[in-house]
């Protein structure tokens, strides 16, 4: 009788021993797998085009698009009156996506809290959107430039546009008080954030859907960026090619690319970014 009381302990005890090595074993194959690419077939356009990046730090990837081109406007939805201080004009705005609370509460890694960071990964939770002003990317090892065609910019933008919770007159959801700085500001996003949809995940989504070449499933930001088109002339045509969509002289020094500095479980973010001096 004791021994079969100790066997009886002992199989749960040995399940929850053998169960976190073999979830660990299966999220790492998932990963491989994901490092399949969808849209293989991709190829920038011979000419013209629509420029973006892709942008990331250790932990989180951003895209970067224009503000303003023949296909998308984005700044009726988000005007000056959301930020604290009036927006210089801007080439570009930064999108991201990722866990509300954790994105909200955790500016710098000084603000990490174990209790935040577990409740993103392991338990389905809620999203947001930021948007903040910074500077055209250069082109360095953490950000890649693709430039897409315009009807798969076009699909890219409508992609973006349903990661926002609308109002009734069709704009973004501003979070009252919630910002870093004086020129950011937060929005509230649609979806869920969890181990299996991370905010690399949702950039990857945004590429895949849009037709450029990226992994299956992209949980890191290496995920995403494994995949992506390289550097070379032919997948990065010369940025003369492409049409100047708005100019202003004088750098921003003093804005900072908040992928640099905030939470590894981002939320959703878009960041408008100014031309620099030519």
């Amino acid at each position: 009788m004791p021994q079969v009381g100790i066997r009886r302990w002992c199989r749960p005890l040995v399940r929850l021993l053998v169960l976190p090595p073999l979830l660990i074993v299966l999220y790492l194959w998932l990963m491989l797998f994901g490092l399949l690419p969808a849209n293989g077939d991709f190829r920038p356009p011979a000419e013209g085009g629509v420029e973006i990046f892709v942008v990331h730090n250790d932990v989180h990837t951003d895209l970067v698009l224009p503000a303003v081109s023949p296909d998308c406007d984005w700044r009726p939805w988000f005007p000056d009156g959301d930020f604290q201080a009036a927006v210089p004009r801007a080439e570009c705005l930064q999108f991201g996506w990722g866990e509300r609370t954790f994105y909200l509460e955790t500016p710098t890694w000084a603000d990490l809290r174990p209790g935040s960071a577990a409740r993103a990964l392991f338990w389905p939770t809620g999203s947001v959107m930021h948007v903040e002003y910074r500077d055209r990317p250069a082109e360095a090892p953490a950000s890649r430039r693709i430039v897409i065609s315009t009807e798969q910019y076009r699909r890219l933008v409508r992609l973006l546009e349903g990661s926002f919770q609308l109002d009734d007159a069709g704009r973004p959801r501003r979070i009252p008080g919630e910002s870093y700085h004086a020129y950011d500001a937060f929005y509230e996003g649609r979806g869920s954030y969890h181990l299996l949809r991370t905010c690399n995940c949702w950039t990857g989504d945004m590429l895949r859907g849009s037709g450029v070449r990226v992994g299956l499933w992209t949980p890191l930001p290496q995920s995403v960026m494994w995949s992506l088109p390289d550097r070379s002339p032919e997948n990065n045509p010369p940025r003369s090619e492409l049409p100047r969509l708005s100019t202003k002289t004088g750098g921003a020094d003093h804005l900072v690319h908040t992928a640099s500095r905030s939470s590894a479980i981002q939320v959703a973010h878009v960041t408008w970014a100014e031309s620099p001096s030519r």
